[in-house]
């Protein structure tokens, strides 16, 4: 490079000390002018012969400046948009991405000064020449960086270069696509206002990007990241296209692509797969053994389905999962889907996979749906819901929908929750038990309820919201509170609800024990009913708080025995006073012999063991005199009356 002398203009918003060091670092004579707004651009150019303008293009919407100056652009992420569709009027356009390294601005700079230097008295004719240059080769190297697989066409879609790439992908030669249409490589899978959405897109001089769905030569089917991008011209007119498509198949993460070929479907047929007893499996093989076990059945997965059947591809999603998806008619019913993956079911099952010697058996679980809208979130759910149920394969359409329903449902509740603790409306009404042998009431049982408007509500309908929303230890402490103010209202026994969370919860715990200590005699007159909660974390806090409120005098209950998972365990653990037979043995007692008989074994038990029984849910004369035939001491239910406050 010749020791010529330039002027630079350098125009931006924020400091670009760093690009002015660089230049003077670099090159001799170098005038650079540092301006911060665009009106000293005129005044500039009518003193000075300026040969470089280094613009940030962000923050700035028009420059017009008569006489053409090379301009080198900063921005931010290339895009011909950037260019095409900005209000800037300059004849030159060239760029640098920020942040720009050293070594970037010295071989970008060199490249101009030396075009200068050929020819310095003709830069007004050369510039444009360079700017087309310039700008058509960076648009090329943009798009080579994105992939190995290119195509150019011209402005009616016709293909006019591919590479080798492409050709190897494709399988076709360059012989066989150059002149044709780039429908040649559509798979039929992939509707038709997709690519009307790509034409659109391109056509507007914007940049199409996703993931699409071709056929090769010989009719098999493979995924690409396609980029399609318009070149333009001078006058900013489309010259032509250039499309770069990058393989994904083999690397892609299978859930991403997945994903996008649901969003290119019109109406997706999603199965979800998921090994049975997965979790299990990871407990007993090492991760390898797991992967063989995955990629076993990755294998084979295809072949399970009927001959009839057309999914092409199955994907691995981790942790057991696999998912097909295929392009159906509306016509397909989900009653025939339904027929299709039981017998699906039937041949996994049915098969015998062989791993290191040994053979074994595996079972799945099928989630699927047909309606575009959130399907995979659906079929996601409907598994979900069979871990829970056990049950083999579900129908999982709109699951999403109710979701949300019930959330909202759940944040209508939580709102209820707040309103009725900030009102006061977290009331105590107490339920009567009568003593079998005295014929007299001698406990009550404390059952919160929440007042709306003057409704009274259930626990059923807000106690596991409240757990959900984080208010339900600020009910247990209003309960807490009122029940003990009732022992000021009656001389009977009263009996409290609490769960493995409220006696885990420290806060809880000192409650409880700041209330014995008010009044000593309060313990003899408190039963603590210990729920049913398969959620326990911590048993040697509860056998410890068990112990310690005994010793104050108060007496441990065991709720809802003989159903869910009570078992005699919780007995020895927990030493109880009082067993509460479940009251879904109790109302079928009469008709029901098996009910009958569980709970006269439960009152055996006791009667050896000295514990207490309490039959719940007595709502009738007939129950009544069976409970007391049995020898159950105390009798619960609206035979004897409903909750209500104490007065």
């Amino acid at each position: 490079m010749n020791d010529n002398s330039y002027n630079i203009i350098l125009l931006s918003n924020s400091s670009q000390r760093f690009i002015v060091d660089t230049i003077k670092s670099r090159f001799r004579k170098i005038n650079v002018f540092e301006i911060e707004n665009i009106e000293k651009i005129e005044k500039l150019t009518s003193v000075n012969n300026i040969d470089l303008l280094i613009f940030d293009i962000d923050g700035y919407e028009k420059i017009d400046i008569a006489e053409p100056i090379l301009t080198i652009y900063l921005i931010k992420k290339f895009s011909p948009l950037t260019f095409a569709n900005s209000n800037i009027d300059l004849d030159i356009i060239d760029y640098l991405i920020t942040p720009v390294s050293s070594s970037q601005l010295i071989r970008k700079l060199k490249y101009y000064f030396n075009v200068l230097d050929i020819n310095r008295s003709s830069k007004s004719k050369n510039i444009q020449h360079l700017q087309q240059a310039a700008n058509e080769f960076d648009i090329y190297q943009e798009a080579l960086k994105e992939s190995d697989n290119v195509s150019k066409t011209d402005v009616n879609g016709i293909i006019t270069y591919v590479n080798n790439k492409f050709c190897d992908v494709s399988g076709y030669s360059k012989e066989e696509l150059i002149g044709k249409p780039h429908s040649i490589i559509r798979h039929p899978d992939t509707p038709s206002k997709v690519f009307k959405q790509l034409w659109a897109v391109i056509q507007n001089r914007q940049v199409f990007r996703g993931i699409i769905k071709n056929r090769r030569k010989d009719g098999t089917s493979y995924h690409v990241d396609s980029t399609v991008m318009p070149v333009l011209d001078n006058n900013g007119y489309i010259k032509e296209f250039i499309a770069i498509r990058h393989y994904v198949e083999s690397i892609m993460n299978h859930k991403k692509l997945l994903k996008e070929v649901i969003d290119a479907s019109s109406n997706p047929f999603l199965v979800l797969v998921k090994i049975e007893d997965f979790a299990e499996l990871e407990s007993f093989y090492n991760n390898e053994t797991i992967e063989k076990i995955e990629n076993n059945f990755l294998k084979k997965a295809l072949s399970y389905f009927p001959d009839t059947c057309s999914f092409e591809k199955v994907y691995s999603l981790e942790n057991g999962e696999f998912a097909f998806i295929k392009e159906v008619s509306s016509e397909t019913t989900q009653m025939q889907q339904h027929a299709l993956l039981k017998e699906f079911q039937r041949e996994v099952k049915d098969d015998l996979f062989y791993l290191d010697g040994y053979e074994y058996d595996i079972n799945v679980l099928v989630s699927f749906a047909n309606h575009k809208e959130d399907i995979f979130d659906n079929v996601k759910l409907g598994m979900k819901e069979l871990l829970q149920t056990k049950a083999s394969i579900i129908y999982s359409n709109n699951l999403v929908e109710s979701a949300r329903s019930n959330a909202k449902k759940n944040i209508d509740t939580i709102i209820q929750i707040k309103d009725a603790i900030n009102t006061d409306n977290i009331v105590s009404y107490f339920q009567p038990l009568y003593n079998n042998s005295t014929q007299e009431i001698d406990k009550y049982e404390s059952l919160v309820r929440l007042i709306d408007d003057g409704k009274v509500i259930s626990p059923y309908f807000f106690l596991n919201t409240s757990k959900k929303g984080k208010y339900y230890s600020q009910i247990t402490e209003i309960v807490l509170r009122k029940s003990f103010e009732a022992l000021r209202k009656t001389d009977k026994q009263i009996s409290i609800n609490i769960s493995s969370l409220d006696i885990e919860n420290d806060k809880t715990r000192k409650q409880i024990c700041d209330l014995l200590n008010f009044d000593k005699s309060y313990g003899t007159r408190i039963v603590f009913e210990l729920l049913e909660d398969e959620m326990v974390k911590d048993f040697k806090t509860i056998k410890s708080f068990i112990t310690h409120v005994k010793q104050k005098g108060v007496k441990i209950a065991i709720d809802d025995f003989g159903s869910g998972y009570s078992n005699f365990e919780r007995l020895l653990d927990f030493q109880p006073d009082i067993l509460k037979i479940d009251g879904s043995l109790i109302k079928n007692i009469v008709h029901d012999r098996y009910s009958r008989h569980i709970v006269e074994t439960i009152q055996n038990f006791a009667t050896k063991e000295g514990i207490k029984t309490v039959a719940e849910f007595v709502s009738s004369k007939e129950i009544f005199e069976i409970v007391k035939e049995i020898g159950i001491d105390y009798s619960q239910g609206y035979f004897f009356g409903e909750p209500k406050e104490l007065t």
